[in-house]
């Protein structure tokens, strides 16, 4: 039986308990029909009567609430509207598809909680101390981790994790709280009134409202949809007067799918430690006595003198690119967007990013996308047993005749690590698709898997070089002044090394932006000036026997300037497109901010990014130091833009070029720039980005054609010839 006769069956069904109530079914039952001409006049009359008698009395009952089982096991009292009143309840429903479909945007954004604070998940800037990751530098949106170290990353012997599905979150109400199902008619119940701006709509078509109660929502997750239902006693008065209540929408997105694979995802992790084991794999595959490498865990080599040595904080950044490059390419298997990787006569690379990367997964999740990522700006915890800043082997030397070297390359990792998870429905919300991020948490320490008993390994310490001997300082005193490039201030802490082509060693620190001590005696030294915060510096430095010096060093701080992003529109006029004005992004634009410092022999390199969203209230954050940059910027679009289909005619022939979309995350404005950021530059508060637009998404879709993609595409080649006006500005 097909909807409308169901329906239609309903109706009837109660129509003839009306009459049988009435008491006039009965009477017409057993009227003798077809006695005369006469008779059959009063059968007419009759049954008129009976018919007007009962559509009165159905008027009358289809008022009150009838109950109907809206999915498995859900059972709702529904209104019936009388037609004159459906501008009233339609007004009320769209709204309630609105707010509850806005809550669940919220939720997807932020890992299944619409506020985070309020169920007790904090937001810290170190975020591998933290409950959830905030997802760029100043920004107020954070996601939570939904497994996660949640004792200090120093901690030994008792480590605790946590775990959010089912412990913190549940789906229903009936098994936890929060639930998905609670925050959604909290959402609703806040808010419902302010998308109903007082029954304005209605009012201004005669309607009078009247609120008798609150509104109580009820949000109930079904095996398909979700159902979203309010008790809200309203009367509404036009021609006469209607008492209406009770409200319910139906909101096409399959959440408890959603919910069921981002729990079976942390589950693993907690479980199997998935990513734990992919990245050290990285590690030892990117590793190698080898500067240019990641330190080896374990590796010896036979040389006399020349070592191979890193810097901490550059192994700490070529972590960071590893986990950029290469978290991204872990796959569930059985999910919409798994694809096999290709490597034609390698089994190797095979083998590693067709088992090493995939997780395990289902074909019950064939629909469904799942992505992982971590971005530079997202902070991890590193630690590696270097001497100081300088991360060099243990070296020995045989006393077999002074000719066999023994260098022992062996380094101890601790990491951890933020890895967003995001799910994506791309046939949710008909078609519109819907998102769901979460974060998950690696935990490696001591070149393992971190489990809840980890001890951390205590003393160790590299074997001291001839370089770093005490007795070996035999230079005269030498002062060392350490000063603020910006402020002429005095630095603390600023650690200082002193190195040959062969070796390194930490001399001191500064203490009220002074040193004073002696040095080894060398022809050829460098020595170099590293703090956290500041950009590091190297200069020649000989020193000789008994000899007194002094220095007078200036370190660039990295200062954290607040910034926003605008755009430099260039707009289409027929075919043509020309430079036009300054404008605000667009709330479904985003743009990542991207400057690289150069380097040069005596300073360091130094790279830094945020994101700017379009719909962000705050101005954004972003460390700087003084220096040459060079500035990218992309400008993305988060919505997708379709290009008509379009004839083109050449030499009398007539072809088509066929329609297609550029998807969500499209590049439809940059920058590709270099400029200098000075002393006098950086005493200002505020940066002005600026991004060159060609404004695609403005054309109207019937002029769009392909012809300007070209102008898009260019974006970065325009930016030099536009270069004077899109120099960011200090304010």
């Amino acid at each position: 039986m097909n909807i409308l006769k169901k329906q239609s069956f309903i109706k009837n069904r109660r129509f003839l308990s009306v009459l049988r109530k009435a008491k006039l079914f009965r009477h017409f039952k057993n009227f003798p029909l077809g006695r005369n001409k006469k008779a059959q006049i009063t059968v007419f009359i009759i049954v008129g009567i009976i018919i007007l008698a009962g559509v009165g009395l159905y008027t009358a009952v289809r008022r009150e609430a009838i109950k109907e089982e809206l999915a498995l096991g859900v059972e709702l009292a529904i209104e019936e509207v009388p037609v004159e009143f459906r501008p009233v309840s339609s007004l009320v429903e769209n709204c309630l598809t609105q707010i509850a479909t806005e809550g669940l945007t919220k939720l997807g954004e932020r890992g299944g909680f619409i506020d985070l604070v309020r169920y007790g998940i904090n937001t810290r800037e170190d975020n591998t101390n933290s409950d959830a990751v905030q997802f760029s530098q100043g920004s107020e949106y954070s996601v939570p981790y939904w497994w996660y170290l949640s004792s200090d990353n120093e901690c030994g012997g008792n480590c605790q994790f946590s775990i959010i599905p089912e412990d913190r979150l549940c789906l229903r109400t009936k098994k936890c709280q929060p639930s998905i199902e609670s925050q959604l008619e909290d959402y609703i119940e806040e808010n419902l009134r302010s998308c109903l701006n007082n029954f304005k709509e209605v009012k201004e078509q005669g309607f009078k409202i009247e609120e008798k109660e609150g509104i109580e929502a009820s949000v109930t997750v079904a095996e398909n949809d979700i159902i979203a239902y309010v008790d809200y006693p309203i009367e509404a008065e036009k021609a006469g007067k209607e008492e209406l209540s009770k409200f319910f929408v139906r909101l096409p997105l399959n959440i408890r799918r959603i919910y069921s694979i981002a729990k079976d995802l942390s589950e693993m992790e907690g479980q199997y430690h998935f990513l734990e084991r992919d990245v050290l794999n990285l590690i030892v595959g990117f590793s190698d006595v080898d500067k240019n490498k990641l330190p080896p865990m374990s590796e010896t080599k036979f040389r006399i003198g020349k070592m191979v040595t890193w810097r901490r904080s550059e192994v700490k950044e070529n972590i960071k690119n590893m986990l950029i490059s290469n978290i991204q390419l872990l796959q569930v298997y059985g999910t919409r967007n798994y694809e096999e990787y290709i490597f034609p006569g390698n089994s190797l690379l095979e083998s590693l990013y067709n088992r090493g990367m995939l997780v395990p997964g289902s074909e019950e999740y064939s629909d469904l996308e799942v992505k992982f990522n971590y971005n530079p700006f997202w902070n991890i915890y590193f630690n590696l047993n270097c001497d100081g800043e300088i991360c060099r082997p243990e070296s020995v030397a045989s006393d077999l005749f002074a000719l066999i070297g023994i260098q022992n390359y062996n380094f101890v990792y601790d990491l951890s690590f933020p890895v967003e998870v995001e799910i994506y429905d791309p046939y949710a919300f008909n078609n519109r698709g819907y998102r769901f991020r979460f974060f998950l948490e690696g935990n490696i320490r001591a070149n393992d898997v971190m489990e809840t008993d980890f001890t951390p390994i205590e003393g160790i310490f590299l074997e001291a070089t001839m370089l770093c001997d005490e007795n070996k300082r035999t230079s005269g005193d030498i002062t060392i002044n350490v000063k603020d490039y910006i402020t002429n201030q005095g630095i603390d802490d600023v650690q200082i090394a002193y190195s040959s082509y062969e070796e390194n060693c930490l001399i001191g620190s500064s203490e009220n932006g002074i040193f004073e001590g002696k040095f080894p005696v060398m022809l050829g030294g460098t020595v170099s000036f590293l703090k956290d915060g500041y950009i590091s510096y190297s200069q020649r430095f000989d020193t000789k026997l008994g000899r007194e010096d002094r220095l007078d060093i200036a370190l660039k701080p990295k200062l954290t300037k607040k910034f926003i992003v605008k755009k430099r529109l260039m707009t289409k006029y027929g075919n043509m497109w020309t430079w036009g004005s300054e404008a605000e992004l667009r709330e479904d634009e985003e743009a990542l901010v991207m400057l690289t410092r150069k380097g040069s022999l005596q300073e360091g390199e130094f790279t830094t990014s945020a994101i700017y969203l379009g719909n962000q209230t705050t101005k954004g954050e972003i460390e700087i130091a003084p220096g040459t940059y060079d500035i990218t910027i992309n400008l993305m679009y988060n919505k997708p833009i379709k290009i008509p289909e379009s004839i083109r005619e050449y030499d009398d022939d007539k072809f088509t070029i066929q329609e297609f979309n550029l998807g969500e995350g499209f590049r439809v404005g940059g920058l590709s720039i270099n400029d200098t950021f000075t002393k006098h530059d950086l005493k200002n508060d505020e940066i002005v980005f600026y991004v060159l637009n060609p404004d695609i998404a403005a054309v109207p879709e019937s002029q769009r054609v392909v012809e300007d993609l070209n102008v898009v595409s260019n974006i970065d080649e325009l930016s030099q010839k536009y270069r004077g006006s899109l120099i960011p500005k200090f304010k």
